[in-house]
């Protein structure tokens, strides 16, 4: 019979050279000799401008990641806080503002820390409170953990992994 429809799905290819050619030894070793592509058509597995094509396409992904991280890395820079949500902050015009009676609970779960409160009882207090989690989720001692020890609650802006300096948002501890 007709082997079209065993090969008609969607499978996304490869925009990097290594890995466009090990998908088409593969494709080839098959028998496989075309693919159609939603961008070129089709293209012919062992078509040297195929090739050509994966290398060109893997450079432009190599520059599209440089000037992505250059504004990220611009952004960071200027203090301006990460992406995300936060416990205790809303998005205003891009910056971070403290929502008041979160950042209250905040303040009342750090002193507590501070007592000599386990984190687990605190999850359980914030969620008989119903106070949110960042992303709507329940709370546990490793989201409070995290809430009350980022360096966004204290207005410190962190990038790549590291504190890179002061954000130009309001901190809820100190």
């Amino acid at each position: 019979g007709d082997p079209a429809p065993l090969v008609r799905r969607a499978v996304p290819l490869e925009r990097q050279e290594i890995g466009w050619f090990v998908l088409a030894a593969e494709l080839a070793e098959a028998g496989i000799g075309e693919v159609h592509t939603d961008r070129d058509g089709i293209v012919r597995v062992g078509d040297g401008a195929a090739g050509i094509k994966a290398v060109l396409a893997a450079g432009e992904v190599r520059r599209l990641r440089r000037r992505v991280n250059d504004a990220l890395d611009a952004l960071a820079a200027e203090g301006r806080p990460p992406g995300g949500r936060h416990v205790g902050y809303r998005r205003v015009d891009g910056n971070l503002e403290p929502i008041p009676e979160v950042a209250e609970q905040i303040r009342w779960a750090a002193e507590r820390v501070l007592a000599g409160w386990s984190l687990e009882a605190i999850a359980r207090d914030f969620a008989a409170k119903g106070i949110p989690t960042a992303k709507g989720g329940r709370w546990t001692h490793d989201n409070v953990k995290r809430a009350l020890t980022g360096p966004t609650i204290a207005g410190m802006r962190q990038h790549r992994g590291k504190v890179i300096g002061r954000g130009n948002w309001e901190p809820i501890l100190d």
